[in-house]
């Protein structure tokens, strides 16, 4: 009768804890205040206990949802899926368009996919961003063929520190039917030039 009478005290006592906790739409400071399958989620001021839906409502309500891509309430957290990536600005531009560790970056498949691949040879990634690595990712792009840029530069711009597609040879240049500047490490048109210095002359004359 003893260990019944323990057994019925603890399920009381274990019930009236459960109807102790924060209901749908109750302020919360921690996930452990929320009843079984709410998520207390909100800003540092003001976190409620909500319901999936209601929570994913929230997070879409917010900013960073369409700046970052935080559009998705998980563990008490508004985070991007890759879903939510796709949608994003900076996906169409920079090629973050998959979610991962709360954030959307570029893998791989992402910027070889991006048309700044076929452009500027950006194919390859690295810290969640598309970068030329290599000759190969500069000699596919339309930077090559059509600028003469096919080889591939540690550092373009000390100033930027990126690296990038640059023309480095006169037979990269000839090609596109452009003369090489080795100090710029571009390919020029010599009339465009000649052209401009002949506009320049003419307007400290005056």
């Amino acid at each position: 009768m003893r260990i019944t009478a323990v057994a019925v005290l603890l399920t009381v006592a274990l019930l009236g804890l459960a109807a102790c906790k924060a209901g749908q739409g109750d302020r919360c400071r921690k996930q452990e205040e929320c009843r079984k399958g709410l998520q207390c989620i909100g800003t540092k001021e003001s976190r409620s206990c909500l319901d999936p839906k209601t929570a994913n409502m929230l997070c879409k309500s917010y900013k960073d949802c369409k700046k970052k891509g935080w559009c998705s309430a998980k563990d008490g957290k508004c985070v991007p899926t890759d879903k939510d990536c796709a949608r994003l600005e900076s996906c169409k531009k920079r090629a973050h368009c998959t979610a991962q560790d709360g954030k959307c970056v570029a893998t791989a498949q992402d910027c070889k996919k991006a048309t700044h691949c076929k452009t500027l040879g950006l194919c390859t990634a690295r810290d969640g961003e598309c970068w030329a690595d290599s000759d190969a990712d500069c000699a596919q792009s339309q930077a090559c063929t059509h600028l003469g840029r096919c080889t591939f530069q540690k550092v373009v711009s000390v100033s930027m520190r990126k690296d990038g597609c640059v023309a480095t040879s006169s037979e990269d240049c000839k090609r596109v039917g452009l003369k090489l500047d080795v100090g710029l490490r571009e390919c020029f048109n010599p009339r465009f030039r000649d052209h401009f210095r002949g506009v320049k002359a003419i307007q400290r004359s005056n």
